[in-house]
């Protein structure tokens, strides 16, 4: 099997929270993510690997593409092709815009070339070393698709799919594929993407994870890539990317900790003025973002309203105000839009009987 540098569930989208415009016309958050997927191709570079393989997912949102995100997603991997790169990718579900996959309703088919970037919207052996098996709805059409190859073909086959396997997700219910069951197939290594966690299952079955984290859902998860090797014994290691994470604060930590990430912190009976010095205090110290949550240990009373409507409304102005600052770093125009949520609180407050 000829080796490959593996990355999924790239979710390429102009998310709002903590991006920042770059010269380019893209946002930061678009940046650090084609930073990751060029710093995985670069570590495969340093191992002779010239082949990357991607598991679905490389847009975020179904049905719509935006320049600001097609446009420098493209232009990596012209480069990548042009450093001596072949590309080969599957959609996921959030790269289609029907159930199912066809080449027509997936986003990712026009970035096909003749050669050098292959689109399998269909299960698809390659040579005899990959079954790429794009996103199937169907369990147990998948079932089917995963049982098709002849047992005695099997043992030298790897499968890459976008697929949901049971056990990677904690307290989620099992309604993907058991990977006991994976392991039974015989195949030489399963890689499913669509859940964002790493996890090696062992006998050679693994959820590939997310190249980055997307958002504080992803805290405490091992995101990278996997470089896959076989030279009779296979080889395969995960590595995490320089990529900022989303993490949550802890306080035994020096803020020095959180540069370069996105950072939760929850304060305890705080003020508003004391959650804005704390999230200035992260950011000074190199936070890229941060979202400071405050936790009432007791009930608050104003003239005239219930601790409970009164709690409502300053929690949603607290996350009002700390979006604000994030979405509009110029402080007069900050101001107004902070200015106009608090009216519009106001009065939904005076209106609530």
């Amino acid at each position: 099997m000829q080796p490959f540098v593996l990355v999924s569930d790239i979710h390429l989208h102009n998310f709002t929270q903590f991006d920042r415009p770059t010269e380019h016309g893209h946002g930061t958050r678009v940046e650090h993510t084609l930073q990751a997927l060029l710093e995985a191709a670069q570590a495969a570079r340093t191992v002779n690997i010239n082949r990357m393989v991607i598991a679905g997912d490389i847009f975020h949102v179904r049905g719509k593409l935006s320049p600001s995100v097609v446009n420098p997603f493209r232009d990596t991997l012209d480069l990548l092709v042009k450093s001596g790169f072949t590309i080969e990718m599957i959609p996921g579900n959030h790269d289609l815009e029907t159930e199912n996959s066809y080449e027509h309703s997936s986003a990712i088919q026009f970035l096909r070339t003749e050669n050098l970037v292959k689109v399998y919207s269909h299960p698809t052996i390659t040579g005899d070393d990959i079954y790429f098996i794009p996103w199937t709805p169907d369990l147990n059409e998948l079932k089917e698709l995963l049982q098709a190859p002849p047992d005695t073909e099997r043992c030298d086959l790897a499968v890459v799919m976008h697929a949901p396997v049971n056990g990677v997700i904690p307290g989620l219910p099992d309604t993907g594929l058991d990977p006991a069951w994976l392991t039974k197939l015989g195949y030489k290594a399963i890689f499913s993407g669509h859940y964002h966690r790493h996890v090696d299952f062992s006998n050679n079955v693994y959820s590939i994870g997310a190249l980055n984290h997307h958002n504080f859902g992803d805290v405490g998860t091992k995101a990278g890539y996997m470089i896959v090797r076989d030279s009779g014994v296979l080889s395969i290691e995960q590595h995490e990317t320089q990529a900022p994470r989303f993490v949550d604060h802890h306080p035994d930590l020096p803020h020095g900790e959180y540069a370069g990430h996105y950072v939760r912190a929850t304060l305890t009976d705080s003020t508003i003025t004391e959650r804005e010095r704390f999230r200035d205090e992260l950011l000074n110290d190199g936070a890229l973002g941060v979202m400071v949550r405050n936790v009432k240990t007791a009930p608050e009373y104003r003239t005239g309203e219930s601790s409970e409507r009164a709690a409502s409304s300053e929690g949603l102005l607290d996350i009002a105000k700390s979006y604000i600052n994030e979405r509009y770093p110029e402080g007069v125009q900050a101001e107004r839009v902070y200015k106009q949520v608090e009216r519009l609180l106001t009065k939904a407050e005076e209106a609530t009987p």
